[in-house]
């Protein structure tokens, strides 16, 4: 299994900096986590998406593991430690770069090849007056909705999702650079 490696490799890193660092502050923490190991947790996950709780929950304890590196916050429970931290669970990062990348397709910043194209939802689907298309940027999950195998995928996996997101987010022209 592919997240098996992932995890090996995150451990490994961790490890390395643990041995390099023997002090830890929040400070320290963040940035050595953010630019050694959380890479390693999200590399590629819009493509490769664990589905199943068990990965997920494998994944997320590495993270779970590192922020007890740090001495002051050690004690408190994990949401709280991510929260002294500034950080985000690695789902609510995995969701956010999902949604992201479906902005990018959505304005045309990348391109895709679909065998069968994501299409806009009828009106009649949309809210508002009957037959308004005007505001109408909700997409359709057409593909694979009853196949399990496939429920994951991409399109399935982040439609809903981005169809819960106000007019205003996905009617922007760019996205804002300095969120985290």
């Amino acid at each position: 299994m592919a997240y098996k490696f992932i995890i090996h490799k995150a451990d490994f890193v961790l490890g390395k900096l643990k041995n390099s660092f023997k002090t830890w502050d929040t400070r320290t923490f963040k940035i050595l986590f953010t630019t050694y190991v959380r890479p390693i947790l999200e590399y590629g996950s819009v493509a490769w998406y664990p589905h199943r709780k068990h990965d997920i929950k494998r994944i997320e304890n590495v993270q779970r593991r590192a922020t007890k590196l740090v001495p002051s916050i050690r004690n408190k429970n994990y949401s709280d430690r991510l929260i002294t931290l500034g950080l985000k669970t690695l789902e609510d990062r995995r969701l956010r770069g999902d949604l992201i990348q479906c902005f990018k397709f959505d304005k045309k910043f990348n391109w895709i090849d679909w065998f069968h194209p994501v299409v806009q939802c009828p009106s009649s689907f949309s809210t508002g007056p009957a037959g308004s298309t005007k505001n109408n940027n909700k997409l359709y999950r057409q593909l694979l909705k009853a196949c399990s195998k496939r429920h994951h995928l991409f399109t399935n996996r982040v439609i809903p999702n981005w169809n819960e997101l106000p007019f205003e987010v996905k009617n922007r022209q760019l996205m804002d650079s300095r969120t985290n």
